[in-house]
């Protein structure tokens, strides 16, 4: 509970520093963290990460991201059927696209097959359920298109999430 309730004190701009710290005058961040692994609570680390995961991605924080997305995919299998599981699928897709974009031949390769391997199991989920996960899998598709230069696809892809939305809401 404690993890949530700071992540809504960072979305409100209540904790210190920047806008991806969890920490305030209450709540240790690295502590929590050390807490975390000297207890061996996997459960609430998966969690923890996926939090982390999340505000680093949605405040284009990429470079703290990355090393989030690798303590994050080390626990998210001890969370698999939990809602916060394919927030980690998609944040880490959707990582995986801004970064195949960057840096030399070889990481570009590197983040390329990574994004493969992350939009097949996001691709997965849409399938599976497609008012939960189509509008976030058309998102990294965007995304990667983006990156890639195809500008018209990847602006068709982003508008498709809100056009969906109207398809599954309750409809009278």
């Amino acid at each position: 509970m404690r993890v949530a309730y700071q992540l809504v004190r960072c979305l409100r701009g209540r904790t210190r520093g920047n806008a991806t710290t969890l920490s305030d005058r209450d709540f240790d961040e690295a502590k929590f963290e050390a807490s975390l692994r000297e207890k061996n609570l996997p459960f609430v680390t998966s969690y923890f990460h996926a939090v982390r995961l999340e505000l680093a991605v949605l405040f284009g924080d990429y470079d703290l991201a990355v090393r989030v997305l690798e303590e994050a995919d080390r626990y998210v299998d001890v969370a698999v059927a939990q809602y916060f599981a394919t927030g980690v699928i998609f944040r880490g897709a959707f990582l995986a696209a801004v970064q195949s974009g960057q840096g030399s031949r070889d990481e570009r390769a590197k983040w390329l097959a990574d994004y493969e391997r992350r939009e097949a199991k996001l691709l997965a989920l849409a399938e599976s359920c497609p008012q939960n996960f189509r509008h976030r899998l058309d998102l990294v598709r965007a995304e990667r298109a983006r990156v890639e230069g195809r500008d018209i696809e990847a602006l068709n892809l982003s508008m498709r999430p809100s056009r969906g939305c109207s398809e599954w809401v309750c409809q009278g």
